[in-house]
């Protein structure tokens, strides 16, 4: 994890710099609520998946792979569980988000989606396992 990221006050920071601090991370409306409803310990967890998430896509050659390589514990939902994982963008329309991170304590999940175009990951959700 970088520097520029450790320095980061909390969730009202990271919000505010969210495109300085994850210029390969979009934040979906409900985002910056989810931040603010995390303990810290969950929180300093969250901001290393997301510098790590940011860091693969900033990597990630969308002519060569079909998707980049994601941070350990990085997963697609299963198709059973897929119907739960729709969370608004930042224009409020609800979007697949079935790719999940993990983070403890506790069963943290961060949703997203990914986009080729410009190549990004879309935050649909970060809290419980829903």
């Amino acid at each position: 994890v970088s520097l520029r990221r450790r320095e980061i006050a909390g969730a009202a920071d990271l919000y505010h710099r969210r495109a300085e601090l994850f210029p390969y991370l979009e934040f979906g409306r409900n985002i910056e609520s989810n931040l603010q409803d995390l303990e810290t310990p969950a929180f300093l967890q969250v901001v290393r998946y997301l510098s790590s998430l940011d860091d693969c896509v900033e990597r990630w050659e969308p002519r060569s792979s079909p998707a980049p390589e994601y941070p350990p514990h990085t997963t697609d939902e299963h198709e059973s569980r897929k119907r739960l994982c729709h969370f608004p963008d930042a224009n409020g329309t609800p979007e697949l988000c079935s790719w999940h991170g993990r983070y403890t304590p506790g069963p943290g999940r961060i949703h997203f989606r990914l986009k080729a175009e410009p190549k990004r990951v879309v935050l649909g959700y970060i809290g419980r396992k829903v």
